[in-house]
């Protein structure tokens, strides 16, 4: 249950947080904001802990509490957590594996050749069907990929490991950065002529 924003007194999600600051009980390792329809709120990937295994967590930002979590146990030391503008499907990299998670229906079946070593996976905006994958590998190796078919569609070398990617807002270019301090963009539509 998400209450109106003007109800709870603050003007936005920032504000909602300096009230009640959220506190996991582990290490956030990745989020993503749920659909706006649902009201303020966050999906975190959270690593294991004694108590209970990684998970991806729901939180409400006005209460600051978690109202659903998914993939208890099913997911092994998360390394990222992204989600589609439409807020349809979550992404999840761990060390060897990326997932896709419907919120309302579980695991979707993604079929895509995965290897060891994975840093981040994201999905690009837009329509959300088009997925890069980071590869904390020596060349630094970055995927695109089509969600519906699991069809590589292009792969990049940064050069170095990566330990971070991110699209432009509409998706045209995508950004990486490494290990050794070295950044570099580039232009998506180019790498699939």
């Amino acid at each position: 249950d998400f209450r109106p924003l003007p109800e709870s007194g603050a003007a936005n999600a920032a504000e909602l947080t300096a009230r009640a600051p959220l506190r996991a009980s582990n290490t956030v390792v990745g989020l993503a904001f749920a659909p706006q329809e649902f009201g303020y709120s966050l999906w975190a990937a959270i690593w294991d802990d004694v108590a209970a295994p990684s998970r991806l967590e729901h939180w409400n930002l006005y209460s600051g509490e978690v109202v659903a979590t998914l993939a208890a146990g099913e997911i092994l030391a998360p390394r990222s957590l992204g989600g589609s503008g439409d807020g349809r499907l979550l992404v999840m990299a761990d060390e060897c594996c990326v997932t896709l998670w419907d919120p309302a229906a579980g695991q979707v079946p993604f079929a895509f050749e995965l290897s060891p070593r994975l840093e981040e996976a994201l999905i690009a905006p837009g329509d959300g069907g088009v997925l890069a994958v980071g590869y904390s590998s020596v060349d630094g190796t970055i995927v695109l990929v089509d969600i519906e078919s699991g069809e590589t569609l292009a792969v990049f070398r940064h050069g170095e490991y990566v330990n971070d990617i991110d699209f432009s807002s509409d998706g045209r270019y995508l950004a990486s950065g490494a290990f050794n301090g070295s950044a570099k963009v580039i232009d998506v539509e180019e790498l699939g002529e």
